[in-house]
């Protein structure tokens, strides 16, 4: 195999996404980005294959446990989002009811004033007739 003498020093950080990156690391665990060289890491290609099929494998299972992680996020989320929705329900249905009995109690006061101005209108007209 060919030994290659180039090496990028990147700091501690990846220069792709930014993430923070320890020592000795090829790949950045959180993009996946190879850390060293055009796309490819010297050392990278002077390792075994089966070192490099472990560094994927467990990018691959981070990547697996965040993903599950939001899973469950977006699980209890919409739990959460079902029981607001519940309650939402109930109180519209309980604003309902109390709109339905405001609604009949205004009728009913528009009935009892029409009353009372018919019995007014009564009254006048009686008085009219009797002077």
């Amino acid at each position: 195999m060919q030994e290659y003498e180039t090496e990028i020093r990147l700091g501690n950080a990846c220069p792709v996404c930014q993430s923070r990156l320890e020592d000795g690391d090829l790949f950045c665990a959180r993009c996946g980005s190879f850390l060293r060289g055009e796309n490819s890491s010297p050392e990278a290609l002077n390792m075994p294959v089966v070192h490099l099929l472990t560094q994927v494998c467990t990018l691959q299972k981070d990547m697996m446990r965040q993903f599950r992680s939001g899973q469950a996020l977006q699980a209890r989320q919409s739990q959460r989002a079902l029981e607001l929705q519940a309650q939402l329900e109930k109180t519209l249905a309980n604003s309902t009811t109390m709109m339905e009995s405001q609604e009949r109690r205004l009728q009913m006061l528009v009935r009892w004033t029409a009353g009372l101005a018919a019995a007014a209108v009564g009254l006048i007209f009686i008085g009219v007739q009797v002077l």
